[in-house]
């Protein structure tokens, strides 16, 4: 037991080096391919509010931006940036400030309650949706953000890409009979 108390102390560790912590990601129907559904329509909603207004959509074209940009799946895609109110495509990742259960992200009706964030320790729950079918979804969590373009915000946001976005996923390969080194 001695020798794992170190390793249960790195979550908690990173998240004061101002490392995103994020995980666990479930991937429901995801499959690498899924990124082609986000070209030239997919959006980035975010619910709750950064920074004030001016800040808020800082914020959420940061998140647009690196979701992006960390995801790995076999198409490149943008998002753009929209808010609950404003989001129309089909194809979206869903980002709620405060976290959540992202289980629910992307169900009709969906009751989505973001918080206001000043600054400090920021928690995110983010969902793909294609429609109303999950595609995955994840929480992270940094601490020491000071404002709308600390760079902590763009490696959190990198990093939930690269979660719902992943290169493969490991549960439907098996199911398929093949293994990681498939392409």
């Amino acid at each position: 037991m001695r020798r794992l108390l170190p390793l249960l102390a790195l979550p908690l560790l990173a998240g004061c080096l101002g490392v995103p912590v994020v995980g666990p990601t479930t991937l429901d129907h995801y499959t690498s391919h899924d990124g082609a559904l986000f070209i030239g329509n997919g959006q980035l909603v975010l619910v709750g509010t950064a920074f004030g207004a001016a800040g808020t959509g800082q914020v959420a074209a940061v998140a647009a931006r690196e979701v992006a940009h960390g995801a790995m799946s076999k198409a490149d895609f943008t998002l753009s940036p929209q808010t609950p109110d404003t989001a129309t495509a089909k194809n979206r990742v869903v980002v709620v400030i405060g976290g959540g259960n992202g289980a629910g992200f992307c169900a009709p009706g969906a009751d989505l309650r973001g918080y206001d964030f000043s600054g400090g320790a920021l928690t995110v729950a983010a969902a793909a949706c294609n429609g109303e079918r999950r595609l995955s979804w994840t929480s992270g969590s940094i601490d020491g953000v000071t404002g709308p373009d600390d760079p902590k915000l763009a490696r959190l946001f990198s990093q939930i890409g690269s979660e719902l976005f992943p290169l493969r996923n490991p549960d439907l390969e098996e199911q398929n009979g093949r293994d990681w080194d498939f392409f």
